[in-house]
């Protein structure tokens, strides 16, 4: 949990601030050097079976961020749309794990 100061500065952060629930991660993980955080956001205005997330993957030595990526459920509770943060513009459908 040492990165979280330091995540919480970064620009992909801030993008998100707005939406996000509470500071602190919902759930913070770590496999090999990789350091997982997940933030529980705002929902919008659609109707979802589970509520939006952010995932950041990050490495502390050197501190690195991998990948920040936002999770939308759709409504069907099996697919979500993911947004890579640092491009807004990019997203893709991917299969919810059960």
């Amino acid at each position: 949990m040492d990165l979280l100061p330091w995540l919480w500065q970064l620009p992909e952060y801030d993008q998100i601030l707005w939406r996000v629930t509470d500071a602190h991660p919902t759930d913070a993980w770590q496999e090999d050097e990789l350091h997982f955080f997940v933030f529980q956001l705002e929902t919008e205005a659609r109707e979802a079976a589970d509520p939006p997330l952010a995932v950041f993957v990050a490495t502390s030595n050197p501190r690195e961020l991998v990948s920040a990526v936002m999770v939308n459920p759709y409504v069907d509770g099996e697919t979500a749309e993911v947004i890579d943060i640092r491009e807004p513009g990019s997203s893709y459908a991917a299969p919810l794990d059960r």
